[in-house]
């Protein structure tokens, strides 16, 4: 019995020093305390700041076809308007060009013997327009002939030479008259020929053109 209840009283001698030592104490804090005099008051909602704006779209994409479009425009002003100062060529030079483009399209020669000195008249009477400001397409061929030998504008030569023409187109417009290919280009030669010895000195002008 002792040796049990000496081994007891030897286990509360070692745990004793455990049991009231009581709590581990805290180590001190080393915050400091707060100094209420540097506290700030309360202050009302503050704004948050603005993103900064976008950069701007540039511009350069957008002035090239701009630009573009200006100078297309300057240049067709400056090609229309050479071509209004271009200086017309003279009534003569006009008809005798005109007879010459109708001489190359054939059209004796492919039976169109009506179109054929359809345009010949048409370039004679625009000529003598031109060359004496008289309304020789507005007027029959007799009424023409007879305003044309009341002005004296032409020599009697001349006058029979324009009439034996104008009447051998109406032939060949109204009475659909049928001339060979060779008594067609003799019709072109004859309104050549006309325009010829008509032409001034200091001839008129025309505005280029093509008839027919």
């Amino acid at each position: 019995m002792k040796q049990p209840v000496l081994v007891l009283m030897v286990f509360c001698l070692l745990m004793a020093p455990c049991v009231w030592a009581g709590p581990e104490a805290a180590p001190p804090s080393s915050t400091a305390p707060a100094d209420l005099g540097k506290l700030r008051d309360i202050t009302g909602v503050e704004q948050v700041p603005e993103p900064p704006p976008a950069p701007p779209w540039p511009l350069w994409p957008w002035l090239i076809p701009a630009w573009l479009l200006v100078g297309g425009l300057l240049l067709w002003l400056w090609r229309r308007r050479r071509r209004r100062e271009a200086p017309s060529p003279p009534a003569d030079q006009w008809a005798l060009a005109e007879i010459r483009r109708i001489e190359g399209l054939e059209l004796a020669g492919n039976g169109e013997v009506e179109r054929y000195h359809t345009l010949l008249s048409d370039v004679v009477r625009r000529y003598l327009e031109l060359r004496f400001h008289l309304p020789a397409s507005r007027q029959t061929t007799p009424e023409f002939l007879q305003a044309m030998t009341a002005s004296g504008l032409l020599a009697p030569a001349q006058q029979a030479l324009l009439g034996g023409f104008l009447e051998r187109c109406d032939l060949a417009k109204f009475a659909r008259a049928g001339f060979s290919p060779e008594e067609c280009r003799q019709a072109a030669t004859t309104a050549r020929a006309f325009v010829e010895q008509t032409a001034p000195g200091k001839p008129a002008t025309v505005e280029p053109g093509r008839v027919g």
